[in-house]
């Protein structure tokens, strides 16, 4: 952090990180004890530079600011990625659940903010997405490496007339099934239960999916011994 004198105050030069083309987030480290997070656009006073931002934390203009910045910030950084003070209540929310559910000591997710998730004998996958009213996303990855063709989507089609809260679609050459969920409301046992409509689904119509139009079986893969004990009688988890 580099430090610097203005006017008698502390001015402290932060990097500016772009989170996309429109939004930039200035995250100011400690200063007397006081950690900030503001928004580029909203931040007056500053003086902007290439790319870098000027700021003095300790001048009379900055003080209205500070309350909102510290107790109310719309942006926030969370690994990396600009996300709002819903959606990163959400996401804390989701990797507390996860790591009870699994037993892992900490969830995280990977670079486009995806969880593995190994339950009950099977791997699933979950993400959150939204701003105002954040979703939980959760799906499995039935096959990948699969061309997108008519026959293919009609198919997909076909399926989706037969699922309830549930939809299977092909994004970047995957079959995925998915279900979603409220984030901020979803308990253990609604995750839980999420998975096992998603797992008997991708079972019932999986197989066929490989079958006619190729691919690489992930989501039978990701099964191990503690699948095959539900599916032979402990609770009608799976198909």
């Amino acid at each position: 952090m580099e430090k610097t004198a203005s006017g008698g105050g502390n001015v402290v030069v932060v990097d500016v990180l772009v989170v996309d083309v429109v939004l930039v987030v200035v995250v100011v480290s400690t200063i007397s004890g006081v950690v900030l997070v503001v928004d580029g656009v909203d931040s007056s006073p500053e003086q902007a530079t290439n790319n870098k931002v000027a700021i003095d934390v300790h001048s009379s203009a900055w003080r209205p600011f500070i309350p909102r910045i510290v107790a109310d910030s719309m942006v926030r950084v969370r690994h990396n990625r600009g996300v709002s003070l819903q959606t990163d209540i959400a996401a804390s929310h989701l990797e507390t659940l996860i790591e009870r559910l699994t037993g892992v000591h900490k969830a995280v997710p990977d670079a486009e903010g995806d969880y593995s998730v190994h339950l009950r004998g099977a791997t699933f996958m979950t993400r959150i997405d939204g701003d105002d009213q954040p979703i939980c996303r959760i799906y499995a990855v039935i096959s990948d490496g699969v061309e997108k063709t008519s026959e293919l989507l009609e198919a997909l089609n076909a399926i989706n007339t037969r699922l309830t809260f549930l939809r299977i679609i092909w994004v970047r050459n995957q079959i995925l099934m998915e279900g979603n969920h409220l984030a901020l409301t979803m308990d253990e046992s609604e995750f839980a239960a999420k998975c096992n409509d998603i797992a008997n689904a991708a079972n019932a119509f999986g197989d066929a999916l490989v079958s006619d139009f190729g691919g690489t079986a992930r989501f039978k893969a990701s099964q191990d011994s503690g699948y095959l004990t539900v599916r032979e009688g402990h609770g009608p988890v799976y198909l």
